[in-house]
Order: structure tokens, then C-alpha cells, then sequence
């Protein structure tokens, strides 16, 4: 009995404390950019991308997954538009391309 206690303290344990990275996992989103884009003071160049955000919600990290360059950026979160749906908005200002909304 005592050993069944135990079995069951370290399961929900182990739970609690895996769970928040299995959630981080998931909010990661992958992206092929075409064009070199601009991020904050970062300009990047055409190239695949995963990107996801920080526990705290306001710092985006996007990473270059050819050769694992990555930038922080501080972002403002705003409400959610579509679930189940991610999408990356770009402006356009001339020729060159700003990283407007993560969704």
C-alpha cells in the first residue's frame, strides 16, 4: 500500500513537472520565408525558421533552422485569432518585408 502511494506521488510529480514542456513544444511554428524579412533591429535572410515564445508570453525567439542562428524580440500579445490556425504576417514597405504579427 505504502509503495502504491509512493508509485503514485512520483507519477503526478513527474507529470507536473514535464507537462509545461511538452506545451512549449508544442507552440513552436515552423516556416519556410522566401524573402529576407526584418524583425525588430535583426534583418534575416530567405531561409526555413521556427518560432516560438518565452514562458513570460512577451519574447519571441525566432532561429534560423539551417544554422541554428537565433534572435530574442519583445513582443506585445494580443488576442488570439483563429485556434488551431498559425500564421505569419509580414508588412511590406517598398521592397522590404517586417515581421508584423505571430498568430
Amino acid at each position: 500500500m505504502k509503495s502504491l502511494i509512493v508509485r503514485t506521488l512520483v507519477t503526478l510529480t513527474l507529470s507536473a513537472a514535464l507537462s509545461p514542456v511538452a506545451l512549449l513544444a508544442q507552440d513552436q511554428l515552423n516556416a519556410k520565408i522566401p524573402f529576407a524579412f526584418t524583425a525588430g533591429a535583426t534583418s534575416f535572410a530567405p531561409g526555413d525558421y521556427s518560432v516560438h515564445q518565452l514562458n513570460n508570453g512577451h519574447v519571441l525567439v525566432i532561429q534560423n533552422q539551417k544554422d541554428g542562428t537565433a534572435v530574442m524580440t519583445t513582443v506585445m500579445t494580443g488576442e488570439s485569432k483563429k485556434a488551431g490556425t498559425s500564421v505569419i504576417t509580414f508588412k511590406r514597405y517598398g521592397d522590404r518585408y517586417f515581421l508584423s504579427e505571430v498568430s
